[in-house]
């Protein structure tokens, strides 16, 4: 797998390092100095429940890290992601 990253649209691509066609998910986001927001992930309806977009979500949640960012969840998959691999969201952040 490879991650393309379009910073000018603020996103990150997921694709399969064989085709590099089509992405195999997109994740949207939004950032400032303090945050890393998750703003929607987006999975074709023929490769979803294939754990995809959670790579995808956790791979961004990592490169947020890198940069001293919290990762704040603005979308319920991306929210649901973290919380199933035991990351606690602060109702502040919904």
């Amino acid at each position: 797998m490879q991650y393309i990253y379009k910073e000018d649209l603020n996103q990150i691509e997921l694709h399969e390092e064989k085709s590099g066609i089509s992405p195999h998910a997109t994740l949207s986001y939004d950032e400032d100095r303090e945050n890393f927001y998750i703003t929607f992930v987006e999975v074709p309806s023929r490769l979803r429940g294939k754990g995809i977009g959670a790579k995808l979500v956790m791979h961004a949640m990592q490169e947020a890290a890198k940069k001293g960012l919290k990762t704040i969840p603005k979308c319920s998959f991306a929210r649901r992601v973290m919380e199933d691999k035991g990351f606690m969201i602060s109702n502040q952040n919904k």
